[in-house]
């Protein structure tokens, strides 16, 4: 079951960079519960699909690297790096066409081979710094 989620969880970030929204749909369930949403953000798994195309229309040429996989009962825990460069909108803030990179971690819980439910963090305020949109201390 571990090997089987822990596939799961990968598949759902190598469709996310990969921008393959049949794939990520297919993922999740329809009533999937992102316990981080971004304000405004939709319920369900069309909120998480609209974060994520923002993203990647933030970050064309974004790439995701899982560090670290963890996979315990029905949840995995993935800590990785993101990177791109900034050439389109990001949440509301115009595109800056600079390069940065941010860590996050997601949590997964699987059940019936979808995710059902999603826990993140990302380094908000460090992507932002790297783009110029928040002041150096702002982030400190």
């Amino acid at each position: 079951m571990y090997a089987a989620n822990k596939e799961i969880a990968s598949r759902f970030i190598e469709a996310f960079q990969a921008g393959d929204d049949s794939a990520l749909e297919s993922s999740m369930v329809e009533d999937t519960v992102d316990h981080n949403p971004l304000p405004g953000q939709r319920p369900g798994r069309r909120g998480v699909l609209d974060t994520l195309a923002m993203y990647r229309s933030a970050f064309p040429d974004l790439t995701l690297t899982i560090e670290l996989q963890v996979g315990e009962g029905d949840h995995v825990v993935q800590n990785g790096l993101a990177k791109g460069t900034n050439t389109g909108l990001l949440m509301g803030q115009p595109a800056t066409g600079a390069p940065a990179q941010f860590a996050w971690i997601d949590m997964y819980r699987i059940a019936d081979d979808h995710i059902t439910e999603i826990w993140h963090v990302e380094d908000i305020a460090g992507l932002l710094q790297q783009l110029a949109a928040v002041p150096a201390s702002a982030s400190s």
